[in-house]
């Protein structure tokens, strides 16, 4: 149990649950025209992670289950090849849709139209604008992204949005560092006026967010040296009237291949719902979201302030690896991915770390394990037993490229998942 469980436990008497599903949050894709510091999902003009129609036609379905809003996120959603398709089939069914957009993409080559078609469709629009100052957006975001960000408002503007109630225009603002937002009331003020005064620009609210340690920004705070420092901000500052409009507990998230997870953050992370709820878009029916066993379901917090385990090198190749396994991967109730034996950024191994610590990490009531390491499998029965089931390279000399080498000595989804299925079996005999 991590600290924000801990806390959790201390005010309701047991874990996170989910109250009704109000939203839905789809992914449309990892590819983005801008390659932030403090993008949790490591988004860049170089992912080729898409959703495609048919996960969004089963999407379609499932907003059928009367959910009061579909919102639209990536990456840059307007990248996907059929964002427009799908936003019309949306509309079509009455549903209310909402974009995350980082503006500049509207400045791409062919998406001229696209602020046309969102105000035709009445789009309501969320925009990252993470500072009213030129210099703190070209830190965050890259050089000139200020300056295109602010020509996509006034463009957006000038067809009524920020300035229409029916046409509303959110922007967004992220910290640039291992810090906290202002308050959010005070902050707002400071925009409007700036906005105003230098550009004549109007918009709707202003919503602060708060920075995950995860993805691109948890390896600035590595860069920084502050990533001990941050967590410890985030434990310090954690507000427990904050928990009743937590997003996890009002929406589900929807990942770009229709896996499905509490909370964008987890989606980062890999961690999909959990506690035998269906876990893919493609495992229920609409009467699913209905129902209380998922309404209600637990929430998954367990690496929450424990999320350096992930995103890392072995991590990447596991992902890699069991991205293809489908249904049969995903369903594997109570599995546990995490890099291991972790390593802190000091350089310290588990081994090193109390055994509380180490237990948060290898859950000690988990014994069915698996490793995966592009190395030797010498030391690996230390950690998933003498019975565990041990992928890795006990040969060298192949010269090959990294894909046909990996298909080699089986780093591919389809031995993984027959070798979990083996250890599956024999621990049921």
């Amino acid at each position: 149990m991590n600290d924000f469980e801990k806390q959790i436990v201390k005010i309701t008497g047991g874990g996170l649950h989910s109250r009704q599903i109000e939203i839905l949050q789809i992914n449309l894709g990892l590819r983005c025209n801008q390659q932030c510091i403090h993008c949790h999902l490591n988004a860049s003009p170089h992912r080729t992670e898409m959703m495609e129609w048919p996960v969004m036609e089963l999407v379609l379905q499932a907003a059928n289950s009367g959910c009061r809003l579909i919102d639209l996120t990536g990456g840059a959603p307007e990248l996907n090849p059929n964002f427009c398709r799908f936003i019309e089939a949306l509309r079509k069914k009455g549903h209310p849709v909402q974009v995350r957009t980082n503006l500049t993409v509207l400045l791409e080559p062919g998406m001229d139209k696209i602020p046309e078609f969102l105000r035709e469709h009445n789009i309501r629009l969320v925009a990252s604008l993470p500072c009213y100052l030129e210099e703190n957006v070209s830190a965050q975001r890259g050089k000139g992204v200020y300056e295109k960000s602010i020509t996509a408002i006034r463009q957006l503007n000038i067809l009524g949005y920020g300035k229409d109630p029916e046409l509303p225009l959110s922007l967004v603002y992220n910290p640039g560092g291992p810090f906290l937002p202002p308050p959010q009331s005070v902050l707002e003020e400071d925009y409007r006026r700036e906005m105003d005064l230098r550009f004549g620009i109007t918009f709707t609210r202003l919503l602060t967010i708060t920075n995950m340690p995860l993805g691109r920004f948890q390896a600035h705070l590595s860069h920084l040296g502050q990533e001990r420092n941050y967590l410890a901000l985030l434990r310090k500052s954690f507000n427990p009237d904050t928990l009743s409009g937590l997003m996890c507990r009002h929406q589900i998230s929807i990942g770009w291949d229709g896996t499905l997870y509490d909370c964008d953050f987890n989606l980062a992370l890999g961690i999909p719902v959990d506690h035998g709820a269906p876990d893919h878009i493609k495992s229920f029916w609409v009467a699913d979201l209905k129902a209380p066993s998922y309404r209600h379901r637990r929430i998954l917090l367990r690496m929450h302030g424990r999320c350096r385990f992930f995103m890392r090198r072995s991590f990447g190749l596991i992902r890699e690896a069991t991205k293809g396994c489908g249904p049969g991967y995903r369903g594997w109730r109570g599995r546990r991915v995490c890099q291991g034996p972790p390593q802190e950024e000091n350089g310290s191994n588990s081994e090193q770390q109390p055994k509380q610590y180490r237990d948060e990490v290898l859950l000690p009531d988990i014994t069915t394990r698996v490793s995966i390491e592009a190395g030797v499998t010498f030391g690996w029965h230390k950690y998933v037993g003498r019975e565990g089931e041990i992928i890795g390279i006990d040969h060298f000399g192949a010269s090959a490229p990294g894909k046909i080498l990996l298909k080699e000595f089986g780093f591919t989804s389809e031995n993984i998942l027959n070798r979990v299925r083996s250890l599956l079996t024999r621990k049921k005999s």
